[in-house]
């Protein structure tokens, strides 16, 4: 009937399109990663790939690490940039399993890890080997990516995505200032 909380993943026009008319006709509050606030606000004052026209307002700005409860859940945030730099991922417990909301910043396809990097949306030098400790350090059985089903993933292949992560990085660098 209603729609409570939305919290986008990251800032990309597919993310947060339908934000705007969700407060309209629902009077749905908006959280997101406190570096994602001003531009969801003010996307006019932003030169990005992907932006949406319509100003969003967001009731909260959660910080890094922060953890909040929602009803009977609790979820701890995270900058996970790579992706976008304006991206968070969401890691929590549901009936007693390690779940991850990753957004567009983990993926697979056919076995395989993907990557979809936007530079017009600051990646940074270190933006990679950032989302790959992290989701190392809290290996969620369950990710809950922004486009597709969820998916499992053990230890040993959280451990191939930040290795994964790491050789992501060290591409994009290469592209960035390669070596002569």
């Amino acid at each position: 009937k209603q729609i409570d909380l939305a919290m986008p993943s990251h800032y990309h026009d597919d993310h947060v399109n339908g934000l705007p008319f969700l407060q309209k006709h629902h009077g749905t509050r908006i959280w997101c990663y406190e570096n994602m606030v001003d531009i969801l606000q003010h996307p006019h004052g932003y030169k990005l790939g992907c932006t949406h026209f319509e100003p969003i307002v967001v009731e909260r700005g959660i910080e890094q690490g922060e953890t909040f409860k929602w009803e009977e859940y609790e979820f701890q945030v995270f900058h996970t940039p790579g992706h976008a730099d304006y991206h968070m991922a969401m890691f929590g417990i549901i009936d007693d399993k390690r779940v991850a909301f990753s957004g567009d910043e983990v993926g697979l396809r056919d076995g395989r890890y993907k990557s979809n990097n936007v530079w017009r949306n600051h990646v940074h030098a270190n933006s990679h080997e950032i989302t790959g400790k992290l989701y190392l350090e809290h290996q969620p059985e369950l990710t809950c990516p922004g486009h597709g089903g969820p998916f499992e993933l053990g230890p040993d292949e959280w451990k191939g995505f930040h290795d994964w992560c790491l050789k992501e990085q060290e591409h994009w660098r290469g592209l960035a200032a390669p070596q002569i």
